[in-house]
C-alpha cells in the first residue's frame, strides 16, 4: 500500500490506484481471518479505515473497467460510431475527477495514519491478551489453517451448487466468498509445502473469482451506465448505453457457461489441507 502511494507519483495512476486497492482488499481478508485472534481494540480501528478507504477507491475501478473491458469491445465492434465515441469521452472525464479524487484520499492526513497505525501494530503486540491471546498462541498454525479454509470452503460449495439460477445479489455474495477463500488460501498455502494437489487447487479457485468477476462486472456496468455523465444524458446517451449493455447479454451464455465449467473444476479438486 505504501509503495503504491509513492508511485502515484512517478506512474499510472490508475494502476497504482488498483493495485493500493488490491492490497488494501488483501489486508482487510487477513484481518477478518485472524479475528478470532486478535487484539479488537487494535483492529477494529484499521478495519473501520480500509472500508473507508476501499469505498473511496472503488469508483475508479469501476470506471476503468467500464471503459477497457465493457465499451472498449463494442467500440471495437462499431468504428465509426460518433455517439459511441462522446459516450467513451464523457466517461473518461468522470474517471479523470473520480482519479484526482482518489489521489487526494492516497495522499491525505487519514491514509497516512492509516499506514502508521498499522505499522505501529505490527511491530507491537498483534494478538489479544488475556485469555483470548493464550489460546491464540497455543493453536497450532496447520490446524489454524484446516480450520479456517474447511469452514470458508464449505460456505463456497454450498452457495455455489445452484449458481446458474442464483440472482445477482446472490452471485454477488458467493463471489465474495470465493475471494475471501482465495486470499485466505494465498496466505495459508505455504503451511502445506508438500500438500498434494496444493497448486491445481490454487489455480482453480483463481479461475472461479475471475469468471464470476466478469459477471458482476456485467451487473456493475449496467448500474454505472443507468447514471450517465450530464454530458451524455440524453435520448441518445441512453440509446448507446443501451446498445453496450444488450451486446454484452448477448454473450451472457458464455460467460455463465465459463463459471460454472469453472466451478465444476474447482469442486473436483483435492482440498490440499485435508
Amino acid at each position: 500500500m505504501l509503495a503504491n502511494q509513492c508511485y502515484l507519483r512517478v506512474t499510472d495512476k490508475a494502476e497504482a490506484i488498483h493495485q493500493l486497492r488490491v492490497g488494501a482488499r488483501r489486508l482487510r481478508s487477513a484481518l477478518r481471518l485472524f479475528r478470532p485472534v486478535l487484539d479488537p481494540a487494535l483492529a477494529e480501528p484499521v478495519e473501520e479505515d480500509l472500508r473507508w478507504l476501499l469505498a473511496e477507491l472503488g469508483p475508479v475501478r469501476d470506471l476503468h473497467v467500464l471503459l477497457s473491458e465493457i465499451i472498449r469491445p463494442v467500440r471495437q465492434a462499431r468504428p465509426g460510431d460518433r455517439d459511441m465515441e462522446r459516450l467513451h469521452l464523457e466517461l473518461e472525464k468522470r474517471l479523470a475527477m473520480r482519479t484526482d479524487h482518489a489521489v487526494r484520499v492516497v495522499l491525505s492526513s487519514r491514509f497516512t495514519g492509516l499506514i502508521l497505525r498499522i505499522g505501529a501494530w505490527l511491530e507491537g503486540r498483534m494478538l489479544a491478551a488475556g485469555e483470548t491471546g493464550e489460546k491464540a498462541s497455543s493453536i497450532g498454525g496447520k490446524a489454524f489453517a484446516s480450520e479456517a479454509l474447511h469452514r470458508l470452503d464449505g460456505r463456497v460449495r454450498r452457495e455455489g451448487k445452484k449458481l446458474e439460477t442464483l440472482p445477482d445479489a446472490d452471485r454477488h455474495r458467493l463471489r465474495i466468498r470465493v475471494k475471501r477463500l482465495r486470499y485466505a488460501a494465498d496466505f495459508l498455502a505455504p503451511l502445506f509445502p508438500e500438500a498434494r494437489g496444493r497448486k491445481g487447487w490454487l489455480r482453480s479457485i483463481r479461475a472461479v473469482q475471475d469468471r464470476l468477476g466478469e459477471l458482476q462486472d456485467l451487473t456493475m456496468a449496467e448500474a454505472l451506465l443507468s447514471d450517465l455523465p450530464p454530458g451524455v444524458r440524453d435520448p441518445v446517451g441512453h440509446r448507446v448505453a443501451g446498445v453496450v449493455i444488450g451486446w454484452h447479454l448477448a454473450h451472457g451464455e458464455e460467460r455463465m457457461a465459463a463459471a460454472t465449467q469453472a466451478f465444476r473444476e474447482y469442486r473436483k479438486r483435492r482440498r490440499f489441507w485435508r
